[in-house]
């Protein structure tokens, strides 16, 4: 009833205050100390992305926690070396999110230098273009027989060069190089105007040799994913515009090119979607890739779901390759450039994914001999042949037929897998290059908790999350009979994104300690189809919270959690989620929200292009008419409402829901005089990189729900105490 949990509630505020005085005050339900520490966690192993090959080598983008989360190129054959200067930071900020940072390619006149039978452990006459971050410069590295790596800068920026006073501040990402032209398409996103409608997106080329730019495609408000056709006859593209999302209304275009210098040749051509459709009636495409005889693919979620279609010059146009209720797309599909969701081995066989309710399955396509409207023979291969549950980035070398792609599963860490004979059914694929080694995870194999998908009935429809059930339980004699574990419920960011099952060393760190997870793909999350997308537009702050406090009761009603102990955490939009389902439901008892939204309003008008039109859609424009239901939704509004404990992590540099929000926040809980702190990060954009603050980050969290549920907490392992992890009711700077 009210009352039971208003006194809860008090206990729990009473609780999160301050330590326990001696450690019999608090419940101990771990038999052992967990050795998945928050520095395990943050130094664990490198994240891998943007596979791309080069002859019969691939190469990758490394980011390694050990050099300040700091991104390099490298290869399967030549890693660890990296391929670009150290100093280097290989990463992108259009649409803030980024991705697509570099291309790598032969120098022309060694493109057949490399045959099918080498397999040296340097590759020779390589160059690769990249953007640096912070400063957005262009720069051409090679690496030459001599294994040293020269760069030369390609393309500057006033900002960090004076002297070019042509150039203003612009942003380079999506490349796809033109060897016989020696120039490079990209998008290029220009700065000079800071604010979200000064901010310009165009499809670019620019020159190899002198760096001159010249502009393919303007007018719309976003382009991405450039791809030349393989004879240079044509660039494909994707436009849209405002207020839709890439998952929401997008075009797919052709643009013809000139032989003689690949200059275009007339207007663009419209090859599928209408960006100028409404909501109900439009269509995302996303995707193109060019097949090796000059067919475009491309994505499409015209039907309802993510499939692949075809699309030919002179022929059928717009055929479905593979129909499924299904969702070929990957997990970021719109939001990080430079993803592979499928590509074309050497012998011109297509291989994808798609999402099953057992994991990722792939496809192999043949192609047909004949002029029918179908052009693939298609195979299906799933856990017998991909020991991985989670496929992504797929990449092909250009001398064989060896896929190589990013994979993982529910007790193996996302890592780089090849398949050398895709498509036989006699092959499996194997670990090419693992993301932590095998020896450091083997400490942790007895405290891996596994995870179970779960649907539940939600408020709006059925639901979907992972249940993560904790490990390192004290035997049943060693706790209270009616003992059920705390209940972390994660909300994923986005909100148009999805989590996954693959194996996530920050989840472990959870379980066994003893916490149950529910990590949920509440309603308008993506992996499930445009209605399921969908159903979270002009109901943000809703249908999410709903969701979220509908997975806890469930797991508490299945006995698989104590009521008396739901906590939620989320980054970014699953902070906002965590902040509503904090202020206007009761369901948890404490809260962490690293760099949420707590003001609706304050951030339509304070955050960068890509997402400025996004609430458009999730809750109306932001006038006369949407005005209270944004004022309805902003939890700093109605502090009034909360009474329970929320702790708050933000980066002091993050663009896309900047640091005020955090601040206006813990102001407004501080003056009600609810239980917070807030930790700021020196340096941190919008997700923690750095090792150190990742850790911290981990541990905050812990100690900060232990205290909330009266609990022991487990020794942190790291430098700082408990008291100095976490300073109640201070602003803390790290």
């Amino acid at each position: 009833d009210d009352d039971s949990q208003m006194k809860t509630r008090e206990q729990d505020i009473s609780m999160v205050t301050s330590s326990p005085s001696s450690p019999t005050e608090a419940l101990n339900i771990c038999a052992q100390p967990s050795p998945i520490t928050a520095s395990s966690v943050a130094l664990a192993g490198v994240s891998f992305s943007t596979l791309r090959s080069v002859g019969s080598n691939v190469f990758f983008a490394c980011r390694d926690p050990n050099n300040q989360g700091k991104s390099k190129i490298s290869s399967i054959a030549g890693y660890p070396k990296e391929f670009t200067p150290l100093c280097d930071d290989v990463r992108s900020a259009v649409h803030e999110y980024g991705g697509g940072a570099y291309c790598i390619f032969e120098q022309q006149q060694h493109q057949h230098s490399i045959t099918n039978n080498e397999e040296s452990s340097e590759q020779e006459d390589i160059e690769i273009l990249y953007t640096n971050f912070p400063t957005h410069e262009l720069f051409l590295a090679t690496k030459t027989t001599s294994q040293l790596n020269k760069k030369r800068l390609i393309y500057p920026n006033s900002e960090t060069n004076k002297s070019s006073s042509s150039h203003t501040c612009r942003r380079f990402a999506d490349f796809e190089v033109d060897t016989i032209h020696k120039r490079v398409y990209c998008i290029c996103e220009d700065h000079h105007h800071s604010a979200p409608d000064g901010v310009v997106n165009t499809l670019v080329s620019i020159s190899l040799e002198d760096g001159s730019l010249q502009v393919i495609a303007q007018g719309n408000d976003f382009y991405s994913t450039p791809v030349l056709s393989p004879d240079g006859t044509m660039l494909a593209y994707v436009a849209w515009n405002h207020p839709s999302m890439p998952w929401d209304c997008t075009e797919i275009r052709v643009q013809k090119l000139t032989p003689d210098d690949g200059s275009c040749d007339g207007e663009a051509i419209l090859v599928h979607g209408n960006i100028d459709a409404s909501l109900e009636d439009g269509m995302s495409a996303l995707q193109p890739l060019w097949s090796p005889d000059n067919v475009l693919h491309y994505l499409s979620d015209v039907t309802g779901w993510y499939n692949l279609y075809t699309w030919k010059l002179d022929g059928p146009s717009n055929t479905a390759v593979y129909p499924l209720e299904a969702e070929f797309s990957s997990a970021s599909q719109g939001w990080i450039l430079g993803e592979t969701p499928y590509c074309f081995l050497s012998d011109g066989r297509l291989v994808a994914t798609y999402k099953a309710e057992d994991g990722t399955r792939l496809i192999v396509g043949t192609r047909k001999k004949g002029d029918g409207d179908a052009l693939y023979d298609i195979a299906e291969f799933g856990r017998e042949n991909l020991p991985p549950r989670s496929i992504s980035n797929l990449c092909c070398t250009k001398t064989d037929n060896t896929l190589y792609f990013i994979g993982g599963s529910a007790t193996e860490p996302e890592s780089i897998w090849k398949w050398e004979d895709p498509g036989n059914p006699n092959s499996i694929a194997t670990l090419a290059l693992p993301s932590i080694e095998p020896t450091a995870i083997a400490p942790f194999r007895p405290f891996i908790s596994k995870p179970q998908p779960i649907t539940y009935p939600g408020k709006h429809g059925t639901c979907h999350a992972y249940y993560y059930p904790p490990t390192n339980l004290h035997e049943s004699t060693n706790l209270p009979p009616d003992f059920k574990p705390p209940l972390l419920v994660r909300a994923h960011g986005g909100p148009t994104s999805q989590t996954s099952s693959t194996f996530r060393l920050d989840i472990q760190f959870w379980t066994s300690r003893g916490f149950a997870v529910l990590d949920v793909d509440y309603g308008g999350s993506s992996g499930y189809g445009r209605l399921y997308r969908q159903r979270l537009n002009g109901k943000w702050g809703i249908v999410d919270m709903d969701d979220c406090c509908s997975g806890a009761e469930w797991c508490v009603q299945n006995n698989l959690a104590d009521g008396a102990k739901l906590c939620i955490d989320g980054g970014s939009a699953g902070g906002y989620t965590t902040l509503c389902a904090l202020t206007f439901r009761t369901t948890f008892s404490a809260g962490a929200s690293e760099y949420g939204i707590s003001d609706l309003a304050a951030l339509y008008v304070d955050t960068h292009k890509f997402e400025s039109r996004y609430m458009d859609r999730l809750i109306g424009p932001l006038n006369d008419e949407f005005r209270p239901v944004y004022e309805a939704r902003c939890p700093i509004r109605y502090t009034d409402q909360l009474d329970c404990p929320i702790l708050l992590l933000q980066g002091d540099e993050d663009k896309v829901v900047p640091m005020n929000q955090a601040e206006m926040m813990f102001a407004a809980l501080k003056k009600k005089g609810i239980p917070t702190a807030l930790v700021v990060y020196k340096g941190e954009q919008h997700g923690f990189r750095k090792s150190e603050n990742v850790c911290h980050c981990l541990n905050a969290e812990y100690v900060f729900f232990c205290r909330a549920f009266g609990l022991q907490a487990m020794a942190c392992g790291d430098a700082d105490t408990d008291d100095e992890i976490l300073v109640m009711g201070e602003r803390m700077e790290r």
